[in-house]
């Protein structure tokens, strides 16, 4: 059997559809359009097949087929993100370059939350109730040796990437250090750090740039809430929205198989 006949119809989060994005035939240049996504108010889908483009790594040189992933995404983004990937044009069809916002290393709360579709799998459910997360344009080092690490980023400190009210906008500076080691093959531990320092934005998301929204399923609410009115049920966020210091310390300990986070 084809291997292209082994792919799910189930519907797609945005990791799952970029290894679906690896099916379409690169000699299609165009747009596709597909209603896969998950989140109802996300699709269509639209994807965009550009010309080759030749990418240099560090592996060497590769040449790849440019495709554009447009998701809607109502609440950020000006209503459309953007995904760029270089997919390799040999039959291995290997994802070369992945561009689009990343996740600020900020908070270590983050690898551990719900992930939407795995929500039902984690015995916390939402494990935060301040969650410092979201998603900005920037770029970030990270160094490790015996156990210690140490991260540095510069982001543009927003998630959306405009340059108007430039007056109103600084970038976000952050830095964490910690220890991270498997002391035995029961006991591994880990203590983080981190500080962000903004000095001005004009639509800073830090502490409300989750767009799975809450993971406590309305339980605090009456009959007339809505999905739009009250996403982040359960929640505290700030509305910290121009200039910014935080300090955060993440402790974690897991022995065996249970994990303890704080």
């Amino acid at each position: 059997m084809p291997w292209w006949k082994w792919i799910s119809p189930l519907p797609l989060d945005e990791l799952s559809f970029l290894y679906f994005l690896r099916t379409i035939p690169l000699d299609r240049e165009g747009a596709h359009q597909f209603n896969r996504h998950f989140g109802v108010t996300r699709n269509p889908t639209l994807v965009t097949v550009g010309a080759e483009e030749v990418v240099e790594t560090i592996a060497g040189a590769f040449t790849t087929s440019v495709m554009i992933m447009h998701v809607r995404d109502p609440k950020h983004h000006k209503g459309i993100g953007l995904f760029k990937l270089n997919i390799e044009l040999s039959s291995c069809r290997i994802p070369v370059r992945f561009v689009s916002h990343m996740m600020k290393e900020f908070s270590n709360g983050a690898a551990a939350d719900g992930g939407n579709g795995q929500a039902l799998y984690n015995p916390l459910v939402g494990n935060l109730i301040l969650d410092a997360f979201t998603t900005e344009v920037g770029a970030e080092a990270i160094f490790q040796k015996h156990g210690l690490l140490g991260v540095v980023a510069l982001t543009n400190g927003e998630v959306r990437g405009q340059t108007l009210r430039a007056s109103d906008r600084s970038p976000a500076f952050m830095a964490k250090l910690g220890f991270d080691k498997q002391l035995n093959d029961d006991l591994r531990t880990r203590l983080t750090g981190s500080f962000r320092n903004q000095g001005s934005a004009a639509n800073g998301t830090l502490y409300s740039g989750d767009r799975a929204d809450s993971r406590y399923y309305y339980v605090l609410e009456n009959t007339a809430s809505t999905e739009a009115a009250n996403f982040t049920s359960g929640m505290i966020n700030p509305a910290f929205t121009d200039k910014v210091n935080a300090v955060m310390v993440n402790p974690f300990i897991k022995f065996r198989g249970g994990n303890r986070h704080a």
